[in-house]
């Protein structure tokens, strides 16, 4: 009998850990990544059904602005691996300056990074920019070139890379003392609140 209560315990603890996972950190990171492979299924659809763009067609776009399917596949292979590859840097070198940072001040330091709405959203928006790629890119073949799929992708590519700026600059605006002080002294007066704003 006791074994079954710690095994029901235990259950129950596991539920509240993935809880409290999605409400720190996963909740916004999910949502903006599923919003993405919706948007990457609805510019697909567009592109199979061929609907024209301002008036022009498809295979004008395609011949002036891409080239060809292969043109297509090796630009979108290409961002793919370098939105991949700046983001791996970018945020390996962040989380190395915030646990520096926690080494110092207090381990509360990376809860709280983890914590803040801007830098899941920026998180996640690069992941979904690297899952919509790669998700155009297995679409493409000599039959169909996806246009506004690649453009979609191409957009994300130039704001993805410019929230590396932002990135940058909120981060070192969190590692601020003032502000790590301040959002420990919040977290402290008010222990059941999850979400710490920037």
């Amino acid at each position: 009998m006791a074994g079954e209560q710690r095994r029901q315990q235990h259950g129950r603890q596991r539920w509240k850990a993935l809880w409290v996972a999605y409400a720190e950190f996963l909740g916004v990171p999910s949502l903006i990544i599923l919003g993405f492979i919706v948007l990457s299924g609805v510019t697909l659809a567009l592109d199979w059904f061929g609907v024209p763009l301002f008036g022009i067609s498809q295979q004008r776009i395609i011949r002036f602005l891409f080239g060809s399917a292969d043109a297509t596949s090796n630009l979108l292979g290409s961002t793919a691996s370098s939105v991949i590859t700046v983001a791996s840097i970018t945020f390996s070198l962040l989380l190395l300056a915030v646990q520096q940072s926690a080494t110092s001040l207090s381990g509360q330091v990376i809860d709280q990074f983890l914590r803040r709405r801007v830098n899941q959203v920026i998180f996640s928006f690069f992941i979904g920019t690297a899952l919509i790629t790669l998700i155009v890119l297995s679409s493409v073949n000599e039959a169909f070139v996806p246009v506004f799929s690649t453009m979609l992708v191409l957009l994300c590519t130039f704001v993805s890379f410019y929230l590396i700026l932002v990135m940058f600059y909120v981060t070192i605006d969190q590692l601020r003392s003032v502000k790590i002080v301040s959002a420990i002294h919040d977290l402290t007066l008010a222990p059941e609140s999850i979400s710490i704003s920037w």
